[in-house]
Parts: structure tokens; sequence; C-alpha cells
């Protein structure tokens, strides 16, 4: 896994079939997803940006979410 997020090898592996997402009014911009996401989707700008696209699907962000923001939607 971690040749995948030195290297850009996001396509590379199987994804889940869901992916997170986010409902903003109620984050908290803890940036706990930041911590806990090893692919690099969370990032704190000026408050959390998710980018779905390097998203794996595994649940970790949505697990450490202490206001229950962060959800798993089926990847589309």
């Amino acid at each position: 896994m971690s040749a995948l997020k030195q290297f850009g090898y996001h396509e590379a592996v199987i994804k889940s079939d869901f992916v997170a997402a986010v409902d903003k009014s109620v984050c908290t911009d803890c940036g706990l997803c930041v911590e806990r996401c090893q692919f690099g989707a969370w990032t704190c700008e000026n408050g959390v940006v998710f980018k779905s696209e390097l998203c794996f699907g595994c649940g970790l962000c949505v697990s450490s979410c202490p206001t229950h923001a962060v959800s798993l939607v089926k990847r589309s």
C-alpha cells in the first residue's frame, strides 16, 4: 500500500465498491480524516477537502469522524 501512495499507482489495485462522502454541514474540520487516510484523499486547505478519485473506500475516515459527517456511499 505504501508504494501505491508513494508512486501514485491508484489504479493498480482493486478498490472498494464504496467511496467516502462528507456532509459539510456537520463537518467541524477537525482533521482526523486527514490523519487517518493512507491514500491522501483528504487534505486540510482552509478546511477539509476530499478528492474522491484518490479514495480507496476503506472506511478509516468514517470510523474516526467524531461528528459522523463522513459515510461510505456506493461508488458510481
